[in-house]
């Protein structure tokens, strides 16, 4: 889905312990494997 209002607001009610997201023109960047998670 696309950037915006609805995925906050999804995110927000979902009351997570932890989100990753991201910033416009920031990237997340890990040195783990998708075999060492």
């Amino acid at each position: 889905w696309a950037c915006g209002v609805t995925p906050q607001a999804v995110a927000l009610a979902a009351r997570l312990p932890l989100l990753i997201t991201h910033k416009p023109g920031h990237m997340f960047v890990t040195d783990l494997s998708a075999a060492d998670r």
